[in-house]
């Protein structure tokens, strides 16, 4: 409707009427707008031709760059600005040699905009011609210039790049030193060193030299960084610095070239202050080829003990546990806890080294050791993974400070294996006065609770009302997921009658996770009830669960969007693809509620990213949401594709670049980061990119204006590793308490967004999801 009424206004014989059409063109992405004002650009009025320059900016189609072209004569630099503008925007190499004649335009701002436009479409006939405007009478022209060489990557501009470095205006040198950085110009380094001996004043000049010589990355070049790095001095890890980042950036080019100038450097450095600052240096990398040279250089005194835990304890892994372990007894207070929570870092639960223990017992449970230390060795303790830190551990946990108290049961849950008197703690601790300690108790119960602690938190729910039933209803899931039975879904189901708000919806969720006939009999039973919150908390728990699939279908057609919108998200879920289940999928992707349609899209993509062919057509709803007008909705259906292609390949892309549209002019800055995200691995990892693809990414470097998006331009995003059930709580803008019913969009770590609304706790039950950070999106509800 909208669309068709803003069509038929930009015919309107109203000048304001036109403009304010045109406008909602734009904001619509209206299909085609470009040919419908080819004719503005004849009209006297200045501002309806500028405004035709900004619709076919956005809607570009052949006839109207034609158009263009002939409009970069106009008289008005306004006109002219919009049109080369939109020509860089339409990414048609057709368009190159009309612009090069633009780079000696009157207005300086029309150079900078062509310059700009060159660099978007990335076509190496520009190179020379741009050489050329690093000498423009306007600085803004010769910074851009400069930018723009260092984004087409072509060594013929680097004599030129490296006279510039004489420039009169500091932002053209550093934009000159950036441009030799991203071409790796060896040849560039005696003039950048230079550079940094004239004891340059300006410190975003020393940066930029800093970081070229990163870019170059030469043996030479980081044997110049390092020389910097000492002069720089040490430097907390916490605080960084401008050396420690460049030598991050030539390690992402150089790799274990960068380690090893650094241990030779270390190695021959007697300094105990340019030592430690090599050693921090090495650290900040995280490669654990320094760990041995770090040792080494501890134990021969070269460096302060604190410095090499710091550095120790950034790099990570066992590797440098043990001498950590050996200095456990530091006569300093703030050495010995540095070494503490550096040892509790480098030990790994999972590894079982039991090592730690006999050495922190006596200290932990001395009444002597400050808290703030006995704390770290509890961690410490948890962290080891030996169950002979066990009793150590239940020792202190009738200590006094409710602080210790939480970290003792946060080390229990850490040590991952349960015991029936350990449960009996646990649920003890739900009765404890602080509600910190509480809910650390319903944690870990959550997370390492058995069989014992499954009956007695239901038995707790059935009997006890004066208790804190919110953190037993935390602790009930995960304890029955992990040691219930199926027949106590009949105990489970007569709770349910009398049950609070507060503990219905644990007791549904017990119910999802457990596994069974006679669990599944009861939640199709509540999938019937008249309450939604019911129907849609049953939705929700049987994502992934087996047998589920004929409850979940029906949930799918519930008149009530929340319930649809959870069952879709459940039904991608499914671990084999069903018919059925596509069928209604596949009738819900245009769907009018904007949670049901977004999760109908992330359960297509996530299915057929599991099948091990891609059925014809199929790809298809997702090509065609990357038109939707919601945004969540094209999200998903990026994300999908990128599934998609890393399943199936070349077989997963749309036609006609639809996705390097998304990337050059979505609204939305989530939806430009998730194309930018696929093209790069596609650029990178599959080396199937399209030179238009590559040419998008360029375009993106230089135009792209939020942060998040550039970066994912530039670098490729890995994906996470392995999955975890997670119990998330849904909390207001003040973030201290959590708002029940309340609208989510859930961002997860392997890109998807999963939108709908909290259960009456406010807590969201996201089964399988990817391991790793987990962000709240604005809302559906909220979106303007």
């Amino acid at each position: 409707m909208a669309a068709s009424l803003v069509a038929r206004a930009l015919d309107d014989s109203d000048l304001n009427v036109k403009l304010a059409a045109a406008r909602a063109a734009i904001h619509l992405g209206l299909p085609r707008a470009g040919d419908r004002v080819v004719g503005w650009l004849k009209e006297r009025d200045t501002r309806l031709r500028a405004m035709a320059c900004e619709v076919i900016a956005v809607s570009p189609t052949d006839r109207s760059l034609a158009a263009l072209v002939r409009v970069l004569g106009d008289t008005e630099s306004e006109v002219r600005l919009a049109a080369v503008r939109a020509l860089g925007r339409g990414g048609d190499s057709d368009a190159v040699s009309a612009l090069l004649g633009q780079l000696d335009d009157a207005s300086s701002k029309v150079r900078v905009e062509v310059v700009r436009a060159l660099g978007r479409l990335g076509d190496p006939r520009a190179v020379v011609p741009l050489v050329s405007k690093l000498k423009d009478s306007e600085t803004d022209v010769r910074r851009h210039v400069a930018q723009v060489l260092g984004a087409l990557a072509d060594r013929r501009a680097v004599p030129s790049l490296i006279a510039a470095l004489r420039d009169r205006n500091m932002d053209v040198r550093r934009g000159s030193l950036e441009a030799l950085g991203k071409l790796g110009a060896a040849d560039a380094r005696p003039a950048i060193v230079a550079l940094l001996e004239e004891e340059v004043s300006d410190s975003g000049l020393r940066v930029a030299a800093i970081e070229a010589l990163a870019g170059i990355a030469t043996p030479a070049a980081i044997d110049r960084l390092i020389d910097e790095l000492q002069r720089e001095g040490p430097v907390p890890l916490e605080e960084d610095s401008a050396v420690r980042v460049a030598l991050r950036i030539a390690y992402g080019r150089a790799g274990g070239g960068v380690v090893a100038r650094l241990v030779a450097a270390l190695d021959l450095t007697r300094v105990t202050r340019r030592a430690a600052t090599v050693v921090l240096a090495l650290g900040a990398l995280g490669d654990k080829q320094g760990v041995a040279p770090i040792v080494r250089a501890a134990r021969r005194g070269a460096v302060p003990l604190h410095h090499v835990v710091s550095a120790l304890r950034a790099i990570g892994g066992p590797e440098g546990l043990l001498f950590t372990l050996e200095h456990l007894d530091a006569p300093d207070a703030d050495v010995r806890r540095a070494v503490v929570e550096a040892a509790a870092v480098l030990a790994q639960p999972s590894r079982r080294d039991g090592r730690a223990v006999d050495v922190v017992r006596a200290r932990v449970l001395a009444h002597k050791t400050p808290l703030g230390e006995r704390l770290a060795l509890v961690r410490l303790l948890g962290r080891t993974g030996s169950q002979r830190a066990r009793p150590v551990l239940l020792a202190l946990l009738s200590r006094p400070e409710s602080v210790m108290r939480v970290a003792v049961i946060d080390a229990l849950a850490t040590l991952g294996s349960t015991s029936q008197k350990l449960d009996t703690k646990l649920v003890s601790a739900l009765d404890d006065d602080s509600s910190a300690v509480r809910l650390a108790a319903a944690r870990a119960l959550a997370r390492v609770g058995g069989w014992a602690a499954s009956r007695q938190l239901l038995s707790r729910l059935r009997i006890a009302p004066r208790q804190d039933r919110l953190a037993l209803g935390i602790a009930v899931s995960g304890a029955v997921a992990r040691g219930g039975r199926d027949e106590q879904a009949d105990q489970i189901a007569r709770m349910l009658g009398p049950s609070s708000w507060v503990t219905r919806d644990a007791l549904i969720e017990s119910l999802g996770r457990l596994s069974g006939p006679r669990s599944l009999a009861v939640l199709a039973t509540l999938a019937t009830a008249v309450d939604r919150d019911d129907r849609r908390k049953v939705a929700e728990v049987l994502a992934g669960r087996k047998g589920g699939q004929s409850i979940l279908l029906k949930l799918a057609t519930d008149p009530q969007g929340s319930v649809r919108a959870t069952a879709m998200w459940a039904l991608g879920s499914a671990p084999q693809w069903s018919s059925e289940a596509a069928k209604t999928i596949e009738s819900a992707l245009a769907d009018a509620d904007s949670m049901v349609a977004a999760n109908a899209v992330a359960a297509w993509g996530r299915l057929l990213s599991r099948r091990a062919s891609l059925p014809a057509g199929a790809r298809d709803h997702l090509c065609r949401a990357l038109g939707d007008a919601r945004a969540y909705v094209r999200l998903n259906a990026v994300v999908g594709l990128h599934a998609l292609s890393r399943r199936h390949g070349s077989m997963a892309l749309c036609e006609g670049g639809k996705v390097r549209d998304r990337l050059r002019a979505d609204r939305s800055w989530r939806v430009r980061g998730a194309a930018a995200s696929l093209l790069r691995w596609r650029s990178e990892v599959r080396r199937a990119g399209q030179a238009a693809d590559r040419r998008a990414l360029r375009r993106c470097e230089v135009d792209e204006v939020h942060q998040a998006v550039a970066r994912r331009c530039q670098t490729l995003t890995e994906l996470p590793q392995g999955t975890e059930d997670v119990l998330l709580f849904v909390t207001g803008v003040s973030g201290n308490r959590a708002q029940p019913r309340a609208a989510f969009a859930l961002l997860l770590a392997d890109g998807w967004l999963r939108l709908g609304h909290a259960d009456r706790r406010g807590a969201v039950f996201a089964r399988a999801i990817a391991r790793g950070p987990v962000e709240l999106a604005v809302p559906v509800d909220r979106l303007r």
